[in-house]
């Protein structure tokens, strides 16, 4: 078959979710915005979805592109709520989408944590699209540092010939023709960036890089109303201090995006 093209990625935008008591990353997710992560939720972490999990159970790592070691620019944060699409499913994964409020400000001009702009326009097919995670590779093996490729949006006729209907809530992505460049397990829940904007986040397919079976993401463009909306729930009282906001000089928002569908890596 065709080699999988990768590329060591740097730290800059690199979050992710793991356990507590296990220290295991569990999802790829993005930092969008200063205390609160948009990730997905369907998992089988131990036979325990993190729909089912409480918010304590979760710590969020920031700017470590390296699964196993930690240095200075390393920040680790607590997870005081997770908020799942209410309309998510199992059945067909509509809605794979969830926001997690962290307990702490990352500051703005952290070396190795970049908020990402959220894309709300359509995407035109052919457009250029980086993926990363730590997911499997062609040797299912899981990396222990970050990795990237780019993948073409595919259009929506083209995606349902082989899927069959396609909500507009989700997009696809890769190579129909050659398959060998794709997400795969590990990846759910990372970021796929286009022209500098998150597009979608790691959802779901059909194997990993096969011919005539994309990725398929969660379309971001479609939920900017629910991000907007679950955002104002949450209580930033929390890091107000004297009625100024801590983050003044920092990102206002993070929101990490990352889809339902977690996979227990270990």
């Amino acid at each position: 078959g065709n080699p999988v093209k990768i590329v060591i990625l740097n730290s800059i935008d690199v979050v992710y979710l793991s356990l507590k008591k296990s220290l295991k990353m569990i999802k790829n997710i993005s930092l969008i915005l200063c205390t609160v992560v948009l990730s997905g939720l369907i998992t089988d972490i131990e036979a325990n979805p993190i729909t089912d999990r409480r918010a304590g159970e979760f710590r969020v790592v920031v700017g470590s592109a390296n699964l196993y070691k930690k240095d200075a620019n390393t920040l680790e944060y607590n997870v005081q709520e997770l908020a799942k699409h209410n309309g998510f499913s199992t059945e067909n994964l509509y809605n794979d989408i969830a926001l997690i409020f962290i307990n702490g400000y990352i500051p703005w001009n952290w070396p190795t944590a970049k908020a990402i702009n959220l894309n709300a326009m359509a995407v035109a097919e052919n457009t250029p699209c980086t993926i990363s995670g730590w997911g499997k590779t062609e040797t299912s093996q899981i990396p222990s540092t970050l990795l990237g490729a780019t993948v073409p949006i595919v259009s929506y006729p083209l995606c349902e010939s082989s899927y069959g209907k396609i909500p507009e809530t989700m997009i696809c992505a890769g190579y129909m023709a050659t398959g060998g460049i794709d997400a795969c397990q590990g990846d759910s829940g990372g970021p796929m960036v286009c022209n500098g904007k998150q597009v979608g986040v790691v959802s779901w397919g059909v194997g990993c890089g096969l011919r005539n079976n994309p990725g398929v993401y969660t379309n971001v463009s479609s939920f900017i109303d629910w991000i907007t909306m679950v955002n104002s729930t949450f209580d930033y009282s929390l890091y107000r201090n004297g009625g100024n906001y801590l983050c003044s000089s920092y990102i206002r928002l993070l929101i990490v995006l990352s889809s339902l569908l977690l996979y227990y890596l270990f």
